[in-house]
């Protein structure tokens, strides 16, 4: 993909791990993920393939922008894609425990 993508494109991506942190007291996963079309980033395989200092930028991207908000924020650090899978299932297990805890409320 070499043209710019801009919010509200939707592309085929893969994911090549995460930024593992804490933010407000839970666990917060940022997935990195390479565009599926794009043939400069079409062998990268793994978050271990990016220089330190850009996975750096993207962490001190999260700690700048919650420290505006005012937030308590830990960064663990970097799971590799390996760690994706687990990642996501903890997130759709969260998502579903929510949707029954909100149906499960009475109107007040």
């Amino acid at each position: 993909m070499e043209e710019p993508a801009y919010a509200g494109y939707l592309i085929t991506a893969r994911p090549i791990g995460y930024l593992d942190m804490i933010d407000c007291d839970a666990h917060d996963g940022k997935l990195s993920c390479v565009p599926e079309a794009n043939g400069r980033e079409s062998g990268l395989g793994s978050i271990r393939e990016i220089g330190a200092n850009q996975l750096e930028e993207v962490a001190e991207f999260f700690r700048t922008y919650k420290n505006l908000e005012g937030r308590a924020l830990q960064i663990i650090g970097w799971e590799d894609a390996a760690a994706v899978p687990a990642l996501v299932e903890r997130c759709v297990q969260a998502l579903l425990a929510d949707q029954e805890e909100r149906c499960s409320r009475k109107p007040s």
